[in-house]
């Protein structure tokens, strides 16, 4: 159970969550972005077999199916906390950048107009937007730090080139904002309907991997006790661990494939 306590501490504190936590640091020769990646779901997988794997060997498969179940339900809360933030920001772009092109338009200065965009943001977009103004009024790049958005602000690099643009040029950003929020609304709408799109399938290797649960209590409901076969002999434990392998190695591929189709 030193093991099985471990893992869920591991698990709470995020190990398996995947992603990118990105900072920005401001020097007196720029911005400069620090980014650090968590482990990949790959790592999760492999703890979550390591756990089933003890316990099956010490012969508590009980305990070890409550730890692995624990473990697998912190990881999917963290992931979807994460997720939640990340559609959050992107929501909230379209209309920070007509608030951005607002204020400029109004005679703000750019640091002030970055906060107002910032005000009415999601923590992760805010973060972003904090950090940009204080940029400009350290003297630093703006544009760098639009570049270099938190996940889920990817809209940003595309404000970042006009900013550039802008300070380079001398041109306004007002009206340039103001028609980037109008493609970032129209690119929120297409995500949506491949959300959708994509719902069904991801539906589908849910319930697909959740049968072969349905199919162990079937067989106990006719007296074949596979539970007895799956724990108390050792072809029953190679079956059980290789059969926990396969369903999350589907699982994270039909995830993978979702997210490239995303893309």
């Amino acid at each position: 159970m030193v093991f099985a306590g471990a893992a869920v501490l591991i698990a709470t504190r995020g190990t398996a969550a995947t992603g990118r936590l990105t900072a920005l640091q401001l020097a007196p020769g720029g911005v400069r972005r620090i980014s650090t990646r968590r482990p990949a779901t790959v790592g999760a997988i492999c703890m979550v077999l390591a756990v089933v794997a003890l316990g099956l060997m010490a012969g508590q498969l009980l305990a070890s199916a409550l730890v692995t179940a624990a473990f697998i339900a912190a990881v999917v809360h963290r992931r979807r906390g994460d997720h939640r933030s990340q559609i959050a920001a992107r929501a909230a772009v379209p209309e920070a950048c007509r608030v951005l092109a607002a204020e400029l338009r109004a005679g703000s200065l750019p640091a002030d107009a970055l906060i107002a965009a910032a005000d009415i943001s999601p923590p992760r977009l805010a973060t972003a937007w904090t950090a940009a103004a204080a940029a400009d009024r350290l003297g630093a790049s703006v544009a760098e730090v639009l570049a270099a958005p938190p996940d889920g602000c990817e809209a940003l690099g595309a404000l970042a080139a006009c900013w550039r643009i802008s300070a380079g040029t001398g041109a306004g950003l007002a009206h340039t904002a103001e028609r980037l929020a109008d493609v970032f609304a129209a690119d929120l709408e297409a995500r949506a309907v491949v959300d959708a799109e994509l719902a069904g399938a991801r539906l589908s290797a849910v319930v697909m991997a959740c049968l072969p649960v349905f199919g162990l209590a079937l067989g106990a409901a006719l007296g074949a006790e596979p539970l007895a076969f799956l724990s108390g002999t050792p072809p029953g434990r190679i079956c059980l661990v290789a059969a926990v392998a396969l369903d999350l190695v589907g699982l994270a591929w039909v995830r993978r494939l979702g997210l490239r189709a995303a893309r």
